[in-house]
């Protein structure tokens, strides 16, 4: 038994992003983080629990993580629970004038059948935006009787998130966890000095740039006893994340020196090893480049700001790009970034869980996407304009998701190729993939989902969404006990078929990454998808099989239904068949295995540098 890591990803969709509020509280109480932060190492390899590695989100979807991961730090689940259902109860229209406002928007946008191409740095929308932002919230505070109608933040994003978080905290653990970064900054630039023969000025560039880079974990090092402070200031119960993580923490001498500065980073990851990450995806305008914050960067470095949070919700076709602070990859020098809604990037960052750590241990084991739009549609030939661009918007919301698990997937394949098994920085990782069924939430809240209920504040869709995330989550748990009876079952009808593992995969078993491969790594799982009425789905794939004297490499795809509370084996359908195993120029010269190693160990360093 060994703790395993997952990542819990939150798809955007404006109002529809309720549904990860719900999914998320009956997800979290499956992890251990705090438990595993109190006990030892040794005492933690020997349980079978699960942590928390960390949460993304984008847009509507960035809100949800955001409140799950800061609600999970400061009291648990149900802390996470509570900040979720307040903001997405508060976000409703409650008051008389806002619930007008909104039926009179969605019958507008219901009746208009036209995607409209507006801007809000242009008229009409730009004094639409004025008025709703500036104008009524004036009017309102000037005279309460109007507030009663129409709340003055009820279209201010920012107010709405603000009360729920304290980006004060927030900003102080960021700088705190960066400090690892801060010290591979500090050893590149010692290292750029070294290179070449740079000239004086560059040198003493280099060696500003590192007095600032010393004074700056300094101060981040003294970031620690004000958490704890903060945390006793507020009364936060003993045994949660956050005072478990820093009231345990002592600060080592401090020295700028390359050997003492490596330590000081072990130290500092090894002390927030437990505590998750969270990415919040958004869009560079001028670069067109993917930005996912991080909790695990300074404020000023792309790191959890309000700013950050408004720039993923931020539609260019309604509001205007948010300005943040960051850092330029290349030269490390401070700038300013215009953002737009991630949902024109990562919806939702995925591979980022990836490629920003450098090692095997951090990586998650597993990720849970939280997803919002279908893949599937029953696309008639007359539809409706609005039906049209709704199937549009969905085809492009999942563009980026798709992308994404197929990157995990092509690495997942590659580990199941026997010569890949010294790639320690590695594992594979089991995509599961939660899905809201529109039908089934439309029916529940007597609305009919599409391209404009995406910015329908109805309370009763808001509830809808909150039951069905909270239905699906505990149908994937139900499924995830009996995950380990249902792929032995299916890798046994493999085998009943007369396919058999190679002779190469049986000598390679032992070294095979990550959850058990079965029947001798004949089948391994792809991606499970619990979507809705039609029970759940399991991709898989055989990397090495003989059947009939030839070696076949075998994608396949199984049903699941739920039959009185047990899940069941249903239809099989193969995906594809090919012949010959993966890696099978390595098959034949297996003393070429080091040379291999040793390039690939080389790759890693790079990657890890860069």
């Amino acid at each position: 038994m060994s703790t395993q890591h997952i990542a819990i990803a939150c798809q955007g969709g404006g109002s529809h992003a309720a549904y990860a509020a719900g999914a998320l509280p009956a997800l979290l109480p499956q992890f251990a983080n705090a438990r595993i932060a109190q006990q030892p190492q040794a005492e933690i390899d020997k349980a079978d629990l699960l942590q928390l590695a960390g949460i993304s989100g984008t847009s509507g979807g960035a809100i949800s993580a955001l409140l799950a991961w800061y609600g999970f730090l400061l009291g648990g689940p149900d802390a996470a629970r509570e900040r979720l259902e307040a903001f997405w109860n508060a976000n409703c229209a409650i008051l008389p004038g806002e619930r007008l406002l909104n039926d009179a928007l969605q019958l507008s946008g219901a009746m208009s059948q036209v995607d409209l191409k507006l801007s809000p740095y242009l008229s009409p929308l730009r004094d639409i935006g004025a008025a709703a932002t500036v104008t009524w919230p004036m009017l309102a505070a000037l005279y309460p009787a109007l507030g009663e109608w129409m709340r003055g933040s009820y279209f201010q994003l920012r107010e709405s998130v603000a009360p729920h978080a304290d980006f004060e905290l927030i900003a102080a653990l960021g700088d705190f966890c960066s400090i690892a970064l801060q010290v591979k900054r500090w050893q590149s630039c010692a290292l750029e000095a070294r290179l070449g023969r740079p000239d004086a000025a560059t040198v003493d560039r280099l060696h500003r740039r590192q007095q600032e880079i010393a004074d700056g974990i300094r101060a981040a090092l003294a970031l620690a006893p004000w958490i704890v402070d903060w945390a006793e200031r507020h009364r936060l119960p003993q045994d949660c994340l956050l005072r478990t993580v820093f009231e345990a923490w002592r600060a080592p001498e401090f020295k700028v020196e390359h050997e003492a500065l490596s330590t000081l980073a072990r130290q500092v990851r090894c002390a927030t090893r437990t505590i998750p990450q969270l990415l919040i995806g958004a869009v560079d305008v001028d670069s067109g480049a993917f930005v996912a914050f991080s909790s695990e960067r300074a404020a000023c470095d792309t790191g959890i700001t309000l700013d950050a949070v408004v720039a993923s919700a931020s539609l260019p076709w309604v509001f205007k790009a948010q300005i943040v602070e960051g850092v330029d990859a290349a030269t490390h020098e401070k700038r300013r970034m215009a953002c737009w809604d991630g949902l024109l990037s990562q919806n939702p960052p995925i591979r980022n869980f990836i490629s920003t750590k450098a090692g095997h241990a951090p990586k998650p084991d597993g990720i849970w996407i939280l997803q919002i739009n279908q893949d599937r549609y029953e696309f008639e030939a007359r539809v409706s304009a609005e039906g049209l661009w709704h199937r549009r918007d969905t085809l492009a919301d999942n563009l980026s998701l798709n992308q994404e698990v197929a990157f995990i997937e092509a690495v997942n394949r590659r580990l199941d190729d026997p010569g890949q098994r010294t790639r320690t920085h590695d594992k594979p990782i089991e995509v599961v993939r939660i899905v809201m069924d529109g039908d089934a939430v439309g029916a529940a809240a007597r609305r009919q989902l599409g391209q404009f209920s995406k910015f329908d504040r109805d309370a009763g869709l808001a509830q809808a969404l909150l039951a069905h995330g909270r239905e699906q989550a505990t149908r994937y748990l139900a499924l995830r006990q009996q995950c380990g009876l249902l792929w032995e079952a299916l890798a046994q009808d493999v085998i009943a078929s007369g396919a058999q593992p190679s002779a190469r995969m049986e000598a390679a078993r032992k070294w095979l990454h990550g959850a058990a491969r079965l029947a001798g790594g004949l089948v391994a799982p792809d991606v499970i998808t619990i979507d809705g009425a039609r029970g759940a789905n399991l991709r898989w794939h055989a990397s090495e099989a003989e059947l009939d004297g030839q070696t076949l490499r075998i994608r396949g795809s199984t049903q699941l239904e739920l039959e009185q509370g047990i899940w069941q084996l249903a239809d099989t359908h193969l995906l594809d068949v090919e012949q010959g195993g993966i890696g099978q120029e390595e098959a034949s010269a297996p003393q070429a295995w080091p040379v291999a190693r040793q390039k690939r160990d080389a790759d890693d360093a790079g990657e890890i540098l860069h």
